[in-house]
């Protein structure tokens, strides 16, 4: 999860699972109980929750949220 601060539209999952987008949808929330837009939205607050927790990462500005693509 190194580009999560990238846009990957989930149009973009969806071709390369090779599935239709309604499948990819129906996939994430079989098997992970959220919608792919949740999923991103949960890795991003981890990894925000992981920067602000970690000693060394204290005196370094954190990314902002202009950074995050519009999902």
């Amino acid at each position: 999860m190194d580009h999560i601060c990238e846009a990957f539209p989930v149009e973009r999952l969806a071709e390369l699972a090779g599935v239709s987008l309604k499948s990819i949808a129906r996939l994430f929330v079989r098997e992970l109980s959220v919608t792919p837009r949740e999923f991103v939205e949960g890795v991003r607050l981890d990894r925000a929750r992981n920067l602000l927790e970690a000693p060394d990462q204290r005196s370094r500005p954190l990314p902002s949220t202009a950074d995050l693509p519009a999902m």
